[in-house]
């Protein structure tokens, strides 16, 4: 017989428990994503107030969850160059106005994970500049590219290669953190907490950049009916081991684009 726990009990009295089941409410539920600022149309700005006021909407579609795309303070529009952890964009409205979001989705039986972006931050994050400026303290904050990294931005080009701040692909603009950092990971600790008492999960954006270690921790603190939802590479088995409850696989995606296209046979989705 198996329980919401994850517990099984077998023939003999054996038990088997899952030490990381996903929360209870999460087992089937049916997830709504918000990109945050076009989900109002063309006629008003999107803003927390206006997500609010169309919850009857999605509540009407049968809609558990909705998940909302980068909500922190950010200068672009899809929100994943963070500048501030600690507080919203000023355009979709302010920390209060998005905890009154997530209290009236609550309300309505829905609820709310929010895309958690730590594997780098924007260039003109306030820790970024002091790191570039060379403040001791924070040194360390960003990962140096090494001597066979490729230069795609022509910004740190000139620059010697122990100089320049790694990066993914040609995201210039968003160096990545160093989680060799104690300092880092203390502070990006204290974010998870801060924000893991608003929300009900985290969508772990490029989770498969940051150590596993540093998720494994994440997951011992977070609250128990807190989901953890990664962004990693969709066949590597090891974000299951204690990390994520669920994956965003965006290799069956693609399949089944292709198959709803008529450009591939359902077997491909084995």
């Amino acid at each position: 017989a198996d329980a919401a726990d994850g517990t099984t009990t077998g023939g003999g009295g054996l038990t088997v428990t899952d030490p990381h089941a996903r929360p209870a409410w999460a087992d089937a539920a049916t997830i709504y994503e918000v990109y945050v600022r076009s989900f109002a149309g063309d006629t008003l700005p999107t803003t927390f107030a206006e997500i609010e006021r169309r919850i009857p909407y999605v509540e009407s579609l049968g809609v558990d969850v909705l998940w909302l795309t980068p909500v922190l303070a950010s200068p672009t529009e899809h929100g994943y160059h963070v500048t501030d952890y600690t507080d919203t964009a000023a355009d979709l409205g302010s920390r209060a106005a998005f905890e009154s979001l997530v209290a009236a989705c609550h309300d309505a039986g829905i609820r709310v994970v929010f895309d958690l972006v730590i594997n780098h931050t924007s260039r003109d994050h306030p820790a970024f500049q002091l790191h570039a400026a060379g403040v001791p303290a924070y040194r360390d904050h960003y990962r140096r590219a090494d001597a066979a990294f490729d230069v795609t931005d022509i910004e740190w080009a000139a620059l010697d290669s122990g100089d320049m701040p790694e990066y993914y692909f040609n995201w210039g603009r968003i160096p990545n953190l160093n989680f060799d950092s104690p300092a880092v990971r203390s502070w990006l600790l204290d974010i998870v907490d801060d924000w893991a008492g608003v929300v009900d999960g985290f969508r772990a954006d490029v989770a498969w950049g940051i150590p596993h270690g540093f998720w494994k921790e994440v997951a011992d603190r977070v609250p128990e009916d807190l989901l953890l939802l990664d962004e990693t590479l969709p066949h590597d088995p090891f974000y299951g081991e204690g990390e994520f409850h669920l994956h965003y696989d965006t290799s069956l995606y693609g399949a089944l684009r292709r198959i709803g296209a008529g450009d591939a046979p359902a077997s491909a989705v084995a």
